[in-house]
């Protein structure tokens, strides 16, 4: 019966800690429980929030359990999530909106009766309806969410471009739009929109708070296994701690393994702080390693010399071609 718990069920925190399961890492059926990171987000949220993160911190989970929470129990919400690809349009649906309403309480499930269920949106009786697709430009929104805003920005630029210009305008001023992603390159909406949230003292209605979710603050990237350091990562953890951030032993050993296959990688899939997730280089960049440790060394530099003579420059990337 949940009959005694009528008054917990008009707390949305209670609801969202209690009421949903989800699917782990590991496929099995857990409940819903905010971590640190989406707990941080939940207390802070305002109209406009954009998230750039380390990997699989679980903010699209939240965001997507957060907005099945607000169409179920609220009337005539119109909500809308944007994923990256088709595949993963569908699969937000499948595993992150859908599993969770099918597991909701018997008791519950009888409280909403819906009016559209497909593959790609959640409808209601009481007018409240959750769309997932690739672009929402038609539809009119109280809650947009944009999955990957990133990766879209890099390998789809016109598809970025229509969501800046359409979905983006399917929300109006006091309603709610969350981006979130890991970082692809110096370049694109994602990044320029971050870079101007991290500059933001006074947000305005119209501005987007900037949230930070770095790898070393996430309590599973840990081994207790001591391995052995390489020197640039020793120098690479040196150079953390002159920033303020301090990392156990646990938390280097774990970064050291992840960093044998991930390599360059790590700074975009589990930056350690803002300005290092855009460093990493987007892929099909020749030398882009090499490139970024000749510059973290200090061997690229700024020379002076005479705007009134001819510059040469000399290139040879050893392929067949004519550079």
């Amino acid at each position: 019966t949940i009959e005694p718990e009528l008054e917990l069920l008009a707390n949305p925190t209670w609801r969202l800690n209690n009421l949903y399961w989800i699917k782990d890492a590991n496929g099995h059926r857990v409940k819903f429980e905010m971590n640190w990171a989406q707990k941080e987000l939940y207390e802070n949220l305002q109209n406009f929030d954009i998230v750039l993160k380390a990997r699989q911190l679980g903010i699209t989970t939240f965001f997507s359990i957060y907005l099945l929470d607000k169409v179920l129990w609220g009337e005539n919400i119109q909500a809308g999530i944007i994923a990256h690809t088709l595949d993963d349009a569908s699969n937000i649906f499948r595993d992150k909106l859908k599993y969770p309403f099918d597991q909701l309480h018997p008791n519950l499930t009888k409280l909403f009766r819906t009016v559209g269920d497909n593959a790609t949106e959640l409808a209601f009786s009481h007018g409240s309806i959750i769309r997932v697709g690739t672009s929402l430009r038609s539809s009119t929104l109280q809650y947009l969410h944009i999955s990957e805003f990133g990766k879209i920005c890099a390998k789809y630029p016109e598809r970025a471009r229509e969501v800046i210009s359409g979905s983006l305008n399917t929300v109006h001023t006091g309603q709610s739009i969350f981006i979130e992603s890991n970082a692809e390159g110096k370049e694109g909406y994602f990044y320029d929109m971050c870079q101007n949230a991290q500059k933001n003292k006074e947000l305005t209605p119209l501005d987007f708070k900037f949230f930070f979710f770095p790898w070393w603050r996430h309590p599973e990237y840990t081994i207790g296994v001591p391995v052995n350091i390489p020197t640039h990562l020793e120098e690479y953890f040196a150079s953390l701690a002159n920033k303020g951030i301090t990392l156990r032993d646990p938390q280097k050993w774990w970064y050291t393994k992840k960093y044998e296959t991930q390599q360059e990688d790590m700074l975009r899939e589990f930056p350690s702080y803002p300005e290092e997730a855009f460093q990493a280089s987007q892929e099909g960049n020749w030398y882009a390693l090499q490139m970024k440790e000749l510059w973290d060394t200090g061997h690229i530099t700024n020379v002076s010399y005479d705007r009134a003579m001819p510059v040469y420059t000399a290139w040879d990337l050893g392929q067949a071609d004519y550079t």
